[in-house]
């Protein structure tokens, strides 16, 4: 009999298979982008394009594409390879390989594929959709002969059973998690983390491009079929140009074109019509018509959807298949198999994963509600926790002496609570400190605080914070910038825009100028 592969191989086939097929989606995505900046920037009116600078100039490297792949292989990849997966183990050891059911499977995969097509045509998704779980599949049924021996239906249940009662736990549990406290506890605070961290940041844009609608982008392309001595072509122009529509040449195929109709307009998307409104009310209320327009244009939402659903129930349950074979396979090279061993294998896994959600969850309830927090006894001395901003800020001096806490953990809980109630931070004496900490979420924490800071020393720090080494923390001294309402510092955010190799934080200072009502005009 032919020896197949085994099943970590089986489910490593999954995640090889996807990550080919999503690093070509971004890398076509990336190209997209290239080819409208190359559009834009050719009509010479030089905008000011995110992403920008450096970071094109990895748009069109392969390693870039790869990179990006990784989040959609880690997240779909792993909902495709289990459910392949778990569908062929079922059909071979429960229902006897009955090649009746087959087709049927095969008309409900392909009619779920067809939906994802359904405003418009996904090659590449489609095409990953497909050769994934024919690929596990194949790998998990093509070792075995059709009379071969299956496994008992108990231990089937036992699975699901223990399957259920630790997503219903680990759901509970992980009801507490908070991404930002996970992240400054365990990402922020090691050199591992960090680089967990960074990589994640440098390249989820680039993924993130592939599904967003048009109104969530920053770089379209429109055309405006209107004469240019008409006020109106004009009006429309800075209309989309707030809304990130760059007019290029007509002969290109645009993302929006927009076409007079007597006392209406038309917009057409791809050569198809679709919506049509009065002059007056496009001018009178253009945010909402380009929302319906993006909405209506939304090719990826059932992508989406999917994406979603692989990463909170697809990947851990593949990490927990992977797992619980790794350690079987081990045990029986030393001689300890059976069904009690592999029950007893599922257990040990699962235990292990509820200890872990278990101190993910007690680590994530370290805020400024935990009594055992210095700023609780910040709140408490000052007797000021619901009391109006104005008040708090009387005893911001009070904050100096929990914001030198011992623990790194102590002092972020203390920014947190200096954000929440919009302290001024710069009152507290050792701002300049906190500024210059080595840890990378307390200098994150201080730079959010500082949106709050009026003054000029409020914002010679957050300058200043634009040159920190670490791109969180830029993002944020480039949030606070926004929030602050200070116009002066635009030539300083765009001079960040245009140098930067990181197209998060040229995408935090995108927004930050936006919310400083800085209109999007020629460059040069």
């Amino acid at each position: 009999m032919k020896k197949g592969l085994s099943t970590p191989l089986v489910l490593l086939s999954g995640l090889f298979t996807s990550q080919v097929g999503f690093m070509l989606l971004v890398y076509t995505s990336n190209h997209e982008i290239l080819a409208a900046l190359k559009e834009i920037h050719g009509t010479k009116s030089a905008y000011l394009t995110i992403p920008a600078g450096n970071v094109v100039t990895g748009l069109g490297q392969l390693s870039t594409a790869f990179n990006g792949g990784l989040f959609f292989t880690f997240t779909l990849g792993t909902g495709l390879s289990v459910t392949a997966f778990l569908f062929g183990w079922v059909w071979h050891h429960l229902l006897g390989r009955n090649k009746k059911i087959l087709p049927i499977a095969i008309l409900c995969w392909v009619g779920g594929v067809a939906m994802v097509n359904y405003n418009g045509p996904q090659f590449i998704i489609s095409a990953t959709l497909l050769l994934t779980p024919f690929v596990v599949f194949f790998f998990t049924v093509f070792p075995h002969p059709s009379g071969c021996a299956r496994l008992s239906r108990f231990y089937l249940w036992f699975h699901i059973l223990l399957i259920f009662f630790s997503v219903t736990v680990a759901g509970f549990l992980g009801g507490n998690i908070s991404f930002s406290n996970f992240r400054d506890t365990f990402l922020l605070s090691n050199p591992a983390g960090i680089m967990i961290n960074d990589f994640y940041y440098r390249y989820t844009l680039h993924a993130a491009r592939v599904f967003k609608p048009l109104g969530k982008r920053n770089v379209n392309t429109c055309f405006i079929d209107i004469s240019k001595d008409d006020p109106l072509g004009k009006r429309i122009e800075e209309i989309l140009l707030k809304a990130d529509f760059f007019p290029v040449p007509p002969e290109k195929q645009v993302d929006l074109f927009v076409t007079k109709n007597g006392n209406h307009l038309c917009f057409i998307h791809r050569g198809k019509k679709i919506l049509q409104c009065s002059t007056a009310a496009f001018v009178r209320s253009p945010s909402a018509w380009l929302k319906q327009f993006s909405l209506r244009t939304d090719n990826h939402l059932l992508f989406r959807q999917l994406i979603y659903f692989s990463l909170v129930a697809g990947l851990p349950l593949w990490g927990y298949i992977f797992l619980c074979v790794l350690l079987q396979t081990f045990l029986d090279k030393i001689g300890w198999s059976g069904n009690r061993t592999r029950m007893g294998v599922s257990v040990f896994v699962l235990s292990v994963i509820m200890v872990v959600v278990g101190i993910l969850s007690y680590m994530s309830k370290i805020s400024p509600h935990t009594a055992q927090n210095p700023v609780q006894s910040l709140v408490g001395r000052n007797r000021c926790a619901h009391l109006p901003t104005k008040s708090y800020n009387r005893h911001a001096s009070h904050a100096d002496e929990f914001l030198v806490a011992p623990h790194v953990c102590g002092r972020i809980a203390a920014l947190k609570i200096i954000c929440r109630k919009k302290i001024d931070l710069v009152d507290v004496q050792i701002h300049g400190a906190l500024l210059k900490s080595s840890h990378v979420a307390e200098r994150y924490w201080a730079a959010r605080a500082l949106a709050y800071s009026r003054g000029e020393r409020g914002r010679k720090s957050l300058i200043s914070l634009l040159e920190d080494s670490h791109p969180n923390v830029v993002c944020q001294a480039l949030y606070a910038l926004g929030k602050r309402a200070d116009k002066t510092v635009v030539p300083a955010i765009i001079h960040l825009i245009t140098t930067s190799d990181h197209w998060y934080v040229q995408w935090y200072g995108y927004r930050a100028l936006k919310q400083l009502e800085w209109k999007q005009i020629a460059l040069n």
